[in-house]
């Protein structure tokens, strides 16, 4: 029975060992944030990942742009937030020969932060023949 336990302890630290070593690998992450994942802490609540958005949003695009993007939207997506802006192309005419910039998404993984889209949707006129 002692043989037994040991036996499923050292094979479990095993699995831990890799798991962490894999994980840093992969992500180059520190073991902290590896065991808050395996805790379950989530670093991006909600008002967290909005802030983070807006922030990356107005640095990336400009104040002018960000303010046509307001009302963000948040959805809770499992493990991430999925966070879109509102902005209508139409109401913000281009050159007739260049794509109008629609809403920005981006989303964020709640487990550390991490960015895993970060777009800016694009429409083409239409072009009367």
């Amino acid at each position: 029975m002692q043989i037994q336990a040991k036996s499923i302890i050292g094979a479990l630290s095993l699995v831990l060992i890799w798991n962490v070593e894999s994980a840093m690998a992969n992500e180059k992450q520190d073991l902290s944030m590896f065991l808050n994942e395996v805790a379950g802490i989530e670093l991006a609540t909600e008002p967290i990942a909005l802030a983070l958005a807006e922030m990356l949003f107005r640095h990336v695009y400009g104040d002018d742009d960000f303010e046509t993007q307001l009302p963000l939207k948040v959805t809770d997506q499992g493990d991430r937030w999925l966070i879109v802006g509102s902005r209508d192309p139409a109401a913000y005419p281009v050159h007739e020969l260049e794509p109008a910039p629609g809403e920005v998404e981006m989303v964020i993984l709640k487990a550390n932060c991490k960015v895993v889209r970060f777009t800016q949707k694009a429409y083409l006129p239409l072009v009367e023949q």
